[in-house]
């Protein structure tokens, strides 16, 4: 028996498609972080049809993600609303300025700010009403279903961010080096 075999099913999911899945991260591809987390979480990946009819909350995973904690994903999926959504964030670190025409303004406040990662958990409420995904990126998803539906902000651990290009995957090879999960 696997060690996912032994992990009680909590949730359907499925990695959602990305430019970075196929990058390299010690010797694997992003995308197979992202369902091998998924997988010892409890979340049976399926494709959209069978996951939003499952009945089950519906777990989104982005693979520019990789390294999200298969047990913060349990967390995030028994925190998620019976009639919404759960959204995992990583607080902003960066200064943002507010731009008038092309003149730099105000400094914004950091605290009012996030940026969107991996998971995003979906009711069955939610999921089954939803035909099909028209946005894949999870950011977009979550501006468009905000609007409308309760929301749940779960900050995410830091090994869980979200990464660009190849040289945020080597400075997360190292921050995994230095503070493992």
């Amino acid at each position: 028996m696997s060690t996912s075999d032994a992990v009680a099913r909590i949730a359907t999911g499925l990695v959602v498609p990305g430019d970075l899945d196929r990058m390299p991260l010690h010797g694997e591809g992003l995308r197979v972080h992202a369902s091998r987390a998924l997988e010892e979480a409890g979340v049976t990946i399926a494709e959209w049809p069978d996951v939003h009819e499952s009945g089950l909350p519906v777990v989104l995973h982005d693979a520019a993600c990789p390294l999200v904690p298969s047990g913060f994903i349990r967390s995030a999926v028994s925190q998620c609303p019976e009639d919404g959504l759960l959204v995992a964030v990583r607080p902003v670190t960066d200064t943002i300025k507010r731009l008038d025409g092309e003149v730099v303004g105000e400094t914004v406040d950091r605290e009012q700010l996030f940026i969107v990662t991996a998971p995003v958990v979906l009711s069955p409420q939610v999921a089954t009403a939803l035909e099909q995904l028209t946005e894949w990126g999870l950011p977009a998803l979550v501006r468009e279903l905000r609007e409308r539906l309760p929301v749940v902000f779960l900050e995410a651990p830091s090994i869980g961010r979200r990464v660009e290009d190849a040289s945020a995957v080597l400075a997360l090879e190292a921050f995994e080096e230095l503070d493992p999960v």
